[in-house]
């Protein structure tokens, strides 16, 4: 018979263990979106600095899936002339001869980018963020923080699953020879 203490203790540990692997699934699945398209050119992009909060708050992970057009007040991720991934909102378009370009703004920034982009250079458009589960991921990359949020937990996991299999082996151990010297096991 399970007691209340008892099922109290599983089911937190099963909860945890659950709410773990779900938090790991969505980071694996930022890492691989981090990396290449998926599901129809969906891409995902950590959100490094502060420029579109409170929107989209610093260690965000935006998810961004290209368009055939794009309007004013899309957050769209784009690379600028450094090279860098940028997400910020489309503050203006103009068309020069027959290419759209934008200029775009952070939320918390008082003006507009001063460089303009191509249509050609945005990524795509935010379809969805998540909060501060890009630091999570971001984590992951590290070798370190792979082994700190991964190994370590995958290890602690196995050995305390060991130990419960350790247990009801002796626990069944004993049922047999309690069995055969013919007391009731309780």
């Amino acid at each position: 018979m399970i007691n209340n203490l008892e099922f109290t203790v599983k089911f937190f540990r099963a909860f945890l263990t659950a709410l773990f692997l779900a938090a790991l699934l969505l980071a694996a699945f930022t890492l691989v979106t981090s990396k290449a398209d998926v599901l129809g050119g969906l891409r995902s992009f950590t959100v490094l600095s502060g420029s579109m909060q409170p929107t989209v708050p610093v260690g965000s992970v935006v998810f961004v899936q290209p368009q055939q057009t794009y309007s004013f007040n899309d957050i769209v991720a784009f690379k600028n002339k450094a090279g860098l991934t940028v997400t910020h909102r489309i503050f203006q378009s103009t068309i020069k001869n027959g290419d759209i370009f934008y200029r775009t703004k952070g939320d918390a920034n008082g003006q507009a980018d001063s460089e303009v982009i191509s249509s050609k250079d945005i990524i795509g458009k935010e379809i969805f963020f998540v909060p501060e589960i890009g630091r999570l991921s971001d984590l992951l990359k590290n070798p370190y923080g792979f082994i700190g949020l991964v190994v370590t937990p995958t290890v602690i996991f196995i050995g305390l699953e060991i130990l419960n299999i350790k247990r009801e082996m002796e626990k069944e151990i004993e049922k047999k020879l309690l069995a055969q010297m013919g007391m009731n096991y309780s």
